[in-house]
């Protein structure tokens, strides 16, 4: 039934082909949940049948069409369509249509208002001729295909452009080819049975099994950006190690030192999509705890993934997409730098490093380890319901700082070489580490999954659940912080909490028998 697909907003592909939909109500159409999927692109019902309530079998129409605005593939091969012609409107986004052996009727010219690669037409009711301005998209790098056999009421023949577009195959009737560039005829072309008069059901076309869903979308820099190593100075990404010591910024807006403990996204091979910021050139001298360092800004540009976070200020965070020519960030001396150019590169190699402040200097500004969760957010705070509600108070790198406190904590202080500081640089935090075949840590994927769910929610659900979660994350992060302090402090804090425990114990353990005396 229709309501299989009840809230599945972000489902893109479907296949149910030779299946039977019942009690299916409505002026012959299909379910309305499976018409209003705002993401479906590619839907399959080839031979699957539609009955009411009393188990009639509905013929339908294609009006129900006009309603997937995001389909790009659409095949319903043998679905009684009850001479339906099409609809008035088809969606732009559709490439591949096959809807063979369905009955149609009418013309073929509303199919000449949308740029078609792939088309299979075979064994209706057309009638008239073949338009003339129909334009297919093809190219060399992707050739179109048309079968148009069987439809005995179409006149004329395909016209001369067709002889001169980039096909897979072209098929058609004699009287359509009529000698032309035809790449089969009648027959030939295998969607028909031998026996028998047109229109036959046809062979059908293979049912292609789509390409895997991608994975969350990184937050990451490209190879090409470089950081300030403490021992090395000034190298690129893809140079980096766990472990290694880089320049961040604290708190305080000061430079120092940490080691990166994991990596979010770390492939050498995966090509993405990156903004890439320039900003004058600048040279600029910078102080740790440790050493005085003068840098250069790299000529101003810096390459990151849109979503990923950038400082325009002490303790402000906005998403690269966010920025425009104009805009300040902020850079490892402490200054304001204006943008002068953003434009986007697409490039190979995708790394996100994470240190315990959250922070990195990155070609001389101070960028966020994190990123936003929505890759089309504008905001820096944590939003629900589809971006509806912003939580003011919380933004995606606070956020970032207090989901990565289990991890940080293993890091620091259970792995066996893993304790760092500023004497040595032995982490053996990469023991921990596991990556998905993009190249995204294990320890992002499932959760950026889970959270990208709660942001489907309404703004209720999505508050509670966010709420519980970002509450149980506090506590580890308490327990960082107290695992920072002297040893003597942590020793006195859970004594005075195991003190208050028992004594607790002991005053209900009296007060109980001071109860039962009474009532005795």
């Amino acid at each position: 039934r229709g309501e299989a697909f009840d809230g599945l907003q972000n489902l893109k592909y479907i296949d149910i082909s030779k299946n039977e939909y019942d009690h299916v109500v409505g002026n012959r159409s299909v379910p309305p949940q499976l018409r209003a999927l705002p993401n479906l692109i590619q839907l399959y019902m080839v031979e699957t049948t539609f009955t009411n309530a009393r188990n009639q079998v509905k013929d339908l129409n294609l009006r129900w069409v006009e309603e997937l605005s995001s389909i790009v593939e659409l095949w319903i091969d043998g679905v009684q369509l009850h001479h339906s012609p099409l609809p008035n409107s088809l969606p732009s986004s559709l490439k591949s249509l096959s809807v063979q052996g369905c009955g149609l009727t009418g013309s073929l010219e509303k199919l000449a208002t949308i740029d078609l690669n792939r088309a299979w037409l075979s064994g209706n009711l057309f009638s008239g001729p073949i338009p003339t301005n129909w334009e297919f998209d093809c190219s060399d790098d992707s050739p179109c295909l048309l079968f148009l056999e069987g439809n005995t009421d179409l006149t004329g023949s395909f016209p001369i452009q067709f002889c001169e577009s980039y096909w897979e195959v072209l098929g058609g009737d004699a009287e359509q080819c009529n000698g032309s560039c035809c790449s089969c005829v009648g027959l030939d072309c295998g969607n028909f049975e031998e026996s028998g008069a047109y229109p036959i059901f046809p062979t059908l076309p293979p049912v292609t099994t789509p390409p895997p869903p991608p994975a969350p979308v990184g937050f990451c820099f490209s190879s090409d950006t470089k950081v300030q190593h403490r021992e090395k100075g000034s190298i690129r990404m893809d140079q980096l190690q766990i472990g290694d010591y880089v320049m961040t910024n604290n708190n305080n807006n000061a430079n120092q030192y940490e080691p990166i403990y994991s990596f979010g996204h770390f492939h050498h091979d995966t090509e993405a999509d990156f903004l890439q910021i320039q900003t004058t050139t600048t040279t600029t001298t910078t102080t740790t705890t440790t050493t005085t360092t003068t840098t250069q800004n790299e000529n101003g540009v810096l390459e990151l993934t849109p979503n990923h976070l950038l400082f325009t200020a002490p303790g402000k965070t906005v998403p690269a997409s966010a920025l425009s020519v104009g805009d300040d960030v902020l850079l490892a001396s402490g200054k304001l730098e204006s943008i002068t150019s953003i434009r986007t590169v697409t490039k190979q190699g995708i790394y996100a490093p994470y240190t315990p402040s959250g922070t990195i200097i990155t070609n001389g500004i101070v960028s966020s380890s994190f990123a936003t969760i929505e890759t089309d957010s504008k905001s820096s705070y944590v939003s629900l319901n589809k971006g509806q509600y912003t939580l003011p108070l919380l933004t995606y790198h606070r956020l970032g700082l207090i989901y990565e406190s289990p991890h940080r904590m293993l890091c620091r202080h259970l792995t066996t070489t893993s304790r760092w500081n500023n004497n040595n640089n032995n982490n053996n935090c990469a023991s921990l580490e596991t990556y998905n075949s993009e190249g995204m840590s294990h320890w992002v994927e499932g959760p950026s999954r889970a959270y990208q769910w709660v942001l489907q929610q309404n703004v209720v659900v999505g508050g509670i659940l966010l709420i519980g979660i970002v509450g149980l994350w506090a506590v580890f992060v308490i327990l960082e912080w107290m695992l920072l302090l002297h040893p003597i402090i942590i020793i006195i804090t859970v004594g005075g909490a195991l003190w208050l425990f028992f004594f607790w114990r002991r005053q209900t353990y009296y007060y109980c028998r001071i109860q039962n005396k009474t009532a005795a």
